[in-house]
């Protein structure tokens, strides 16, 4: 495709140069990279807006932040619950473990060489019927 020529005022031109240059580029090469962004990033060129990137990072992390706390009550306090679930299950099963241990024990060793205590937890879980 042919070149063509594009007429701007001196003192844009100046401009113009002298961000080409920054970014070593000659004023052909800085001027379709500009065209190409443009029809990438499509910024509404005459009303150009001053952006804070400060309040766009804080508004992006109060955002992120938000996302977050969200997922922790959406999926963080779930798996809470059944975990404090199943300790509840360890508990009952290990309870009832004991309770089937002191049975096992005071029924199959004599009373004689059992402490006082023992004999009167097994008496109470033998009529319990637990």
């Amino acid at each position: 495709m042919a070149d063509k020529h594009i007429l701007i005022s001196a003192a844009y031109a100046e401009k113009f140069e002298r961000q080409a240059s920054s970014l070593g580029m000659n004023n052909k090469e800085y001027i379709e990279a500009l065209v190409q962004y443009v029809d990438k990033v499509k910024p509404d060129i005459l009303e150009p807006e001053n952006v804070d990137l400060a309040k766009l990072i804080k508004d992006l992390d109060k955002r992120f932040i938000s996302f977050i706390r969200q997922q922790e009550k959406d999926y963080l306090q779930k798996i809470l619950s059944v975990l404090e679930g199943q300790n509840q299950a360890q508990d009952e099963q290990t309870l009832y473990l004991r309770k089937s241990q002191i049975k096992l024990l005071g029924t199959a060793l004599r009373k004689e060489v059992l402490n006082p205590a023992f004999v009167e937890l097994h008496t109470k879980l033998m009529n319990d019927g637990e």
